[in-house]
């Protein structure tokens, strides 16, 4: 999950379409006043209103006030100018002006939750999911409501393949704003591959790619197969699963790129023998 993001940022941005979370939750873009932030006290009854409203028609437009109340500051209008501005960076796929925006509107005031809500997008399109999800954590200290830093939080996590972390994320999402359906959606989606065949297998076998990291994260024991130049069990690996890597010891004489091998020749040269007896020995350690 270490694409460079901010190279590509439109592909990216469909990508996030997909989910259809982001959009909803973290890349709303507020053009209208509002009388402060998250210290508003206009947001309690907001939030109220947004748990019982009858139709989707309604939820959208009491979601709408609280983005049009959270993106605009309470006190300083250079800084919400400041943050309209960051927006709109972002939305022309200038990610890296954007996040020196709401880095500043941080030092200036880092009491304003949208700001770091708007600093984790923006991470999120470079893909520094790690330091995307600090800046989610620092957004939901100051706003524990916040129903796109949470559904935020689900896209991150699935990125950095924790799915039961995403799915808990969406569901406080939709247990804030019930009317987000793409995070439902995605709440369905998780639940079903959570609940899945991945749970009843004795131990996956795969290289690392979804399905392994998916089976990591419910705690089903792998074997991974991958070279050990990019697998290091020790420092990557899964630390509270059981679980064995097969991978040539031997350094590879071409500049790898773990999302494109140009001569897979250190996984060619495992061969099953190999990857049988490490499952053996995994299948042996489990009993």
């Amino acid at each position: 999950m270490k694409n460079s993001f901010h190279k590509k940022p439109l592909r990216h941005f469909c990508r996030c379409l997909q989910f259809g979370v982001f959009i909803v939750a973290c890349f709303y873009i507020s053009s209208g006043s509002a009388l402060a932030d998250q210290r508003n006290p206009e947001l309690a009854n907001l939030f109220l209103e947004l748990k019982t409203a009858k139709s989707l028609e309604d939820g959208e437009v009491i979601s709408s006030k609280i983005w049009q109340i959270w993106t605009t500051h309470d006190s300083d209008h250079t800084l919400s100018k400041q943050m309209q501005m960051g927006i709109d960076l972002m939305q022309s796929g200038q990610l890296r002006a954007a996040k020196a925006v709401f880095s500043y509107i941080i030092d200036q005031d880092n009491k304003f939750a949208e700001a770091w809500n708007k600093r984790a997008t923006v991470l999120f399109f470079m893909g520094e999911f790690e330091k995307s999800k600090i800046d989610i954590a620092q957004t939901l200290a100051l706003e524990s409501n916040h129903f796109g830093a949470l559904a935020g939080l689900g896209m991150v996590e699935i990125h950095l393949g924790n799915p039961k972390a995403a799915l808990e994320a969406y569901k406080s999402a939709a247990s804030i704003n019930p009317h987000l359906l793409d995070v439902k959606k995605a709440i369905i989606r998780l639940e079903e591959e959570l609940k899945g065949v991945i749970v009843h297998y004795e131990a996956i076998i795969g290289t690392d790619t979804g399905p392994t990291h998916m089976a990591a994260a419910l705690g089903v024991p792998v074997l991974c197969i991958s070279p050990t130049k990019f697998v290091k069990s020790l420092r990557w690996g899964p630390w509270s699963t059981p679980n064995k890597i097969v991978g040539n010891p031997q350094d590879c004489p071409y500049v790898c790129n773990p999302y494109r091998c140009i001569e897979p020749d250190c996984l060619n040269a495992i061969s099953a023998e190999e990857v049988i007896k490490k499952l053996i020995q995994l299948l042996k350690e489990l009993k």
